[in-house]
């Protein structure tokens, strides 16, 4: 059996239970394919419908049941998109939701790596530890535009002796 929260992409379907998001046009595809193995042993245990101005954005959340009678293949309809393998544990859509954390800001990480070296210490760095960030990015902006400018001008330099050694 697959693992749960694995796309299944076997046609005929295997046994089991399942998950779909389905997405406008195709919801009432997606209800007439339910409705057609129904007989076949297909059950909706579960749907949820997520409606929006936006036609492109209306969606069905299906958990789905099939148990197969042999000799009776049930064929998936790819343009629904696959299936994902679930179990019992999926009641809702809501469990089917990941969603990793946001990323923090680099001046958050810096705050946040000066509040651990100040826990470590044990003092208090005070106000110098919230303009260490801003003191920071201030002199990799500087550095930055020395480099810049300091290769501006050993360009130039090797442009005039380019220019001097042509001469002779």
């Amino acid at each position: 059996m697959a693992k749960v929260g694995t796309l299944e992409r076997t046609s005929p379907l295997p046994g089991g239970q399942y998950w779909i998001d389905v997405f406008g046009v195709n919801i009432p595809k997606a209800d007439n394919w339910f409705k057609a193995y129904s007989g076949l042993g297909v059950h909706v245990d579960s749907t949820e419908t997520f409606p929006n101005d936006d036609s492109a954005r209306v969606r069905n959340w299906y958990k789905f049941t099939y148990t197969p009678i042999p000799s009776i293949p049930v064929i998936w309809d790819t343009s629904l998109g696959f299936p994902t393998v679930a179990d019992s544990s999926i009641t809702s859509s809501s469990d089917t939701a990941q969603t990793p954390p946001l990323p923090l800001d680099p001046l958050d990480e810096l705050a946040n790596w000066v509040n651990s070296v100040e826990q470590k210490v044990g003092g208090s760095l005070g106000s110098i530890a919230s303009l260490i960030p801003f003191a920071l990015l201030g002199g990799a902006g500087y550095l930055g535009y020395k480099l810049v400018t300091d290769f501006s001008s050993v360009k130039k330099r090797a442009k005039k002796y380019v220019k001097r050694s042509s001469r002779a």
